[in-house]
């Protein structure tokens, strides 16, 4: 399985290759991050194809194709829009497909660039050289959250199939409309991203078909959960560290782990990622300050007892031992994260990975 994970800022893949495709990748420069990982899950060691293509992101590549062309009218604009922030305007016979197209794959994705490998994604960077592993693919993230704003996912369901022909069919679909039937088209839209729907479409069909060399009809699973046992787990950073950090331990010591903290937190929007959070175990006396209070809840857990996590002026008591109980029950850990609002952690057993 393999997975592609679309941000703001950056595109991630990451999947399984065999042992031969590991030794025999290419080197990279001193201070770059090596394309193969190692990985120990439930005892097996994996060689995985990861790689971060910055600049390739949701929003960095709408720069970049406002960028593109440099005052003119932008092909991949709808009719009527004009932006405020760039010198960017539609054409006034709107957005148009094939032009848009162009665009993407010729001056954001470079699928034309030079491959010094056997093997390329796009702007000549290896691509793994595929294999099965990236023959069963999971998109997360932005994959996820557009198609649902648009229709082609049930926002109600965790995780759809989904086929990349049917991200172009719909792309095509919006890149017709004026800017000012996009809303009664797709009420889910927030304002902000109305402008830009026929280029976010696009993008993100051209990605997976002429970026990743995805087939128009291979089936892919768009979602932000994972579905355990009667519950879904979301599918964020926060899992796959937590995962990692459990299944590289001894067996014994990941037994010990009977219970993780992801972050499904109840009301995002009172949660501030990236401030100092004071982790105190109280069994050791032991004061660490991490910089992101999700991690901070994670390796809290790394010790079987009592601590606290402070984040500015509120704290938090972790009792590991409730959150062992609350996992074998599949229920959650609660407690008062500041003046009003109640922060939820779902927990569940770790035995999966024993």
């Amino acid at each position: 399985m393999g997975v592609i994970d679309l941000g703001g800022g950056s595109v991630q893949m990451t999947y399984a290759v065999s042992k031969k495709t590991a030794q025999n990748a290419p080197k990279v420069a001193d201070g770059e991050d090596p394309y193969i990982k190692k990985l120990v899950l439930k005892g097996k060691q994996y060689d995985l194809y990861v790689h971060s293509y910055l600049s390739f992101g949701k929003e960095a590549t709408r720069a970049q194709v406002l960028k593109s062309t440099n005052g003119s009218a932008n092909p991949c604009l709808l009719a009527g829009f004009n932006g405020e922030k760039y010198t960017a305007f539609a054409s006034p016979s709107g957005a148009n497909f094939d032009k848009c197209k162009n665009i993407i794959l010729n001056k954001v994705l470079k699928v034309n660039a030079p491959c010094p490998y056997s093997n390329c994604t796009f702007g000549g960077i290896w691509s793994g050289g595929g294999g099965s592993g990236q023959k069963n693919l999971f998109a997360a993230s932005a994959f996820h959250y557009l198609t649902e704003d648009v229709g082609l996912v049930d926002q109600n369901v965790a995780n759809s199939k989904i086929h990349p022909v049917d991200i172009r069919n719909e792309a095509k679909r919006a890149c017709a409309l004026n800017f000012e039937d996009v809303k009664s088209t797709y009420p889910l839209l927030t304002e902000d991203k109305r402008p830009y729907v026929c280029l976010d479409l696009l993008y993100q069909h051209l990605l997976l078909v002429h970026g990743f060399g995805l087939k128009q009809k291979q089936e892919i699973t768009v979602g932000g959960g994972i579905q355990y046992q009667n519950s879904v787990v979301e599918a964020a950073w926060p899992l796959g560290t937590a995962v990692e950090a459990i299944s590289a331990l001894p067996k014994f010591e990941r037994l010990i782990f009977t219970a993780v903290v992801f972050y499904t937190v109840s009301n995002f929007r009172h949660y501030k990622r990236n401030e100092n959070a004071e982790v105190i175990f109280a069994a050791t006396k032991r004061t660490d300050m991490i910089a992101d209070p999700v991690l901070a809840e994670v390796l809290a857990l790394r010790w079987l007892a009592n601590c606290s996590i402070k984040y500015g002026s509120r704290v938090c008591n972790v009792a590991a031992h409730e959150l062992a109980q609350a996992a074998k029950t599949m229920g959650s850990c609660t407690w008062l994260a500041n003046d009003q609002s109640l922060v939820v952690w779902s927990v569940f057993s770790v035995g999966l990975f024993a």
